[in-house]
């Protein structure tokens, strides 16, 4: 080999030897950055798992809802109490205690948690609990009551109507006159396909109009983003997330020093206008079991703070971020511009209601 050649080779090696030491120290530096965040609470909004609809469709052929599809799978099984958020006895249901009054084509209640939606949820906490006690070391590996805390948040059922859901309802054979709106169509059709029934062949052909028009509805419903209707939607979910991060920031007693983790058990209906106030929505309806996930962090070198959020697992960035690690200053401005104390919200409501009464 000439010494053309040689210096050549040399020169190659070189150069791939410095685009390697270069990577290595960005990829270090990112790794030493993501160190240096020492993870302080996360907050989780998630919907529930598939479940039986909540009512059927007339005139549509029923569908077969066995009470086998209710079967609870054997590793979500464990002893657990409900109680109300001062730990007193569990408080009645009215939306339970109506659903119990529809029983399906094969023996089923409407609004029953499934098999599926069962292990749905299991591996929703598989997940966490790979995220944040395998790999971040951030929860104890036995459950302490101490470190986890979880609600439940009830939501509105919201119609929506269009030249398209009267075309659908007559190619259906359900009279003009029926209680029908995008949302049950769409709630029946997703609930017989994620447990493999047989859904109506019109509802089929029609299912991407189903979901485009669900998400159109409640977007007007939300009247595009208006300030108010998004505080009376999640104003009272996002004041509890802003004083628990606010908690964790500093806490002033013991038990908001240990709490970790914070389970929001919630509807469709309460995320879309969740992601709608962050500015994350993709315009595409939930899935059973979609989780928002807020990650609240502490720089170790400087002591900021700074926020995560992720949806389905997959970081967003919110709006007024520049990315997907956010200030906190900068986050709880976002949230401060919907958020509502309970005071704030019935003032909100009692207002509301008397324009609605005027315009009437």
């Amino acid at each position: 080999m000439g010494w053309g050649s040689r210096l050549g080779l040399l020169g190659g090696l070189a150069l791939w030897a410095q685009r390697r030491r270069a990577a290595a120290a960005q990829d270090g530096g990112a790794g030493r950055e993501r160190r240096e965040l020492e993870l302080k609470l996360v907050q989780v909004v998630f919907r529930h798992g598939a479940r039986t609809p909540l009512r059927p469709l007339p005139g549509a052929a029923p569908v077969e809802w066995h009470p086998a599809l209710l079967d609870v799978p054997a590793q979500t099984k464990f002893d657990y109490l409900v109680t109300d958020l001062n730990g007193g006895p569990q408080p009645p249901s009215p939306y339970e205690e109506q659903y119990k009054k529809t029983t399906f084509k094969g023996g089923a209640i409407a609004g029953q948690l499934t098999t599926v939606g069962m292990q749905q949820m299991f591996a929703l906490g598989e997940r966490l609990r790979r995220s944040y006690v395998e790999e971040a070391n951030f929860l104890s590996p036995t459950f302490k009551p101490a470190e986890v805390l979880h609600k439940l948040k009830n939501a509105l059922q919201q119609p929506g109507i269009s030249d398209d859901l009267k075309t659908i309802k007559e190619k259906m054979g359900i009279d003009g006159d029926k209680s029908v709106d995008f949302l049950l169509l769409l709630d029946n059709i997703l609930a017989e396909q994620v447990h493999n029934l047989p859904s109506c062949p019109v509802l089929k052909h029609f299912q991407q109009t189903v979901e485009r028009r669900s998400v159109d509805s409640l977007l007007f419903l939300l009247e595009d983003g208006s300030r108010e209707v998004l505080q009376m939607s999640v104003g009272l979910l996002f004041h509890t997330l802003q004083k628990n991060i606010t908690e964790a920031v500093d806490p002033s007693s013991p038990a908001e020093k240990a709490r970790k983790l914070i389970l929001y058990a919630s509807h469709d209906v309460t995320l879309i206008p969740l992601l709608v106030a962050l500015g994350t929505f993709d315009r595409k309806w939930p899935p059973y079991a979609a989780d928002v996930t807020l990650e609240l962090y502490q720089d170790r070198q400087s002591k900021e703070w700074f926020v995560r959020m992720s949806y389905h697992g997959e970081e967003q960035v919110v709006k007024g971020c520049k990315a997907g690690l956010c200030p906190l200053e900068e986050f709880l401005e976002v949230l401060s511009q919907y958020s509502v104390s309970p005071e704030e919200y019935n003032n909100l409501c009692s207002q509301m209601q008397g324009n609605q009464q005027t315009d009437s």
